[in-house]
């Protein structure tokens, strides 16, 4: 009787653990559509650029950059934490002026949203809030790391922000790579860019960064491109992994949706919740 009930016990234990697995199995359904924003008249290409990063910038517009002063996009992702791989849809909001971003990430299990994160970089200090595991705000290595993110996620996903914007340090190292040092950041946290030879287009953004507000210090980062592309006219970085020091990567993003020049304050105003 007792190995009946045990066998009984290990077979529900073996169904749940299959179901659970499963629902980390099923795709999110997509954000909703995002609406158009306006369109301003084109700016010249800054001469601060040279070399691959000329390239980078005449491949992706020509010989004109887009005026992008706010932008939403959204898509969906998976995150890989202790070995289990979950799936997610995100939207993230951005203002080139002052620098500031929102990120609002829903991670689902059969297409039911389980956790959310939201993540505010503004006024040079960040706040985060990831549900379970609980809020960081007041934590200058998360800020430095959140103003690396600002950074990243423009040059990959809204290049003409980041190449647009006259704070940043350019400096060109060879035919295909270069260095960012980003305003408001220390020298050691400066972007490494390295660009393919044939579209000029980039493979890889490297950096050092606080994983989190504990770090005792900064850790090697690596945003690495997978497939470049163009969403509403806009050229841009289609799917993408994010990977820390010789880890396999955690993350996997696939942007779905661009919308530049739209409201974000609201967005920006309100933590947490729905706006």
């Amino acid at each position: 009787m007792l190995l009946r009930i045990l066998l009984v016990v290990l077979a529900v234990l073996a169904v749940m653990v299959l179901v659970g697995w499963l629902g980390f199995r099923v795709k999110p359904t997509a954000v909703e559509a995002l609406l158009p924003g306006e369109t301003y008249p084109a700016l010249p290409l800054p001469t601060a650029l040279s070399g691959p990063l000329a390239r980078y910038a005449h491949a992706l517009y020509g010989d004109t950059l887009p005026k992008v002063e706010t932008a939403i996009v959204a898509g969906r992702a998976t995150m890989t934490v202790n070995g289990l791989t979950m799936p997610s849809r995100f939207i993230f909001y951005y203002d080139a002026d002052p620098i500031s971003h929102y990120h609002d990430i829903q991670v689902t299990w059969f297409n039911v949203p389980i956790m959310r994160i939201h993540e505010r970089f503004r006024e040079g200090h960040a706040r985060l809030d990831m549900a379970i595991i609980g809020q960081v705000e007041n934590s200058p290595k998360v800020d430095h790391a959140s103003l690396q993110g600002f950074y990243a996620e423009t040059l990959a996903w809204l290049p003409a922000i980041a190449l647009s914007d006259g704070a940043i340090r350019w400096e060109t190292v060879d035919d295909h790579t270069a260095r960012a040092f980003l305003p408001g950041a220390d020298d050691a946290e400066s972007f490494t860019l390295r660009f393919d030879p044939v579209t000029g287009l980039i493979t890889e953004v490297e950096a050092l960064r606080y994983r989190d507000a504990n770090s005792p210090e900064r850790s090697r980062w690596i945003c690495r491109a997978l497939a470049w592309g163009d969403l509403n006219g806009t050229p841009t970085m289609l799917q993408s992994e994010i990977q820390w020091d010789a880890d396999a990567p955690w993350v996997q993003w696939e942007l779905e949706q661009v919308a530049v020049n739209v409201p974000v304050e609201a967005r920006l105003n309100q933590f947490g919740g729905d706006v």
